[in-house]
């Protein structure tokens, strides 16, 4: 089964949303949420259908922050016309350099960066170690052997609309797992 039909109990969906048991099981018989029981007739949680219900309960609080740096002003404006088209609780920041990037990492908590251009002055290496120090994820948007060759993820730039949606999707149902944990 793949990873975003995965399953909650009805109290991991509760932990998760921050609400009671009853309150899982009153919006699974609303329709809110997507379930079903198992033969001793305990509720199982869609995970697809929890993110969508936090989509919609948290549109004004971001659950991911990602910092979109690139030298290309159109970068983060695009990726930001996708996410609010996806309804997707991101917040992007989008700095003007790599100071910058990485002081918001380190300030706003970001998980992401989505880099498209390194700065000529700034060398990966380095990068990667002090975003580790703030736990946020490089992902690079522009070299695919340069991401090999660090072992970072790599997304397309121009991005490919349904392979960058899949992979944030699965990137905020795995922060939903941690949340459970």
């Amino acid at each position: 089964m793949s990873d975003h039909h995965q399953f909650l109990s009805t109290r991991q969906a509760a932990q998760v949303l921050g609400v009671s048991v009853r309150t899982i099981q009153l919006w699974v018989e609303q329709g809110l949420l997507h379930a079903w029981k198992t033969p001793g007739g305990h509720r199982r949680i869609d995970q697809q259908s929890l993110l969508s219900l936090l989509q919609q309960k948290q549109q004004e609080i971001p659950l991911l922050n990602l910092v979109a740096l690139s030298q290309e002003p159109d970068f983060a404006v695009h990726l930001r016309q996708l996410l609010s088209q996806w309804q997707m609780p991101v917040e992007v920041s989008a700095p003007e350099n790599a100071v910058q990037a990485l002081l918001m990492a380190g300030n706003s908590k970001a998980e992401l960066m989505l880099l498209h251009q390194l700065p000529e002055d700034m060398h990966i290496g380095l990068l990667i170690q002090e975003l580790q120090k703030h736990n946020c994820q490089l992902v690079l948007c522009s070299d695919p052997d340069q991401a090999k060759l660090y072992q970072l993820p790599f997304q397309a730039y121009p991005f490919e609309p349904k392979v960058l949606r899949s992979w944030l999707q699965q990137t905020l149902l795995q922060k939903v797992r941690q949340k459970i944990q």
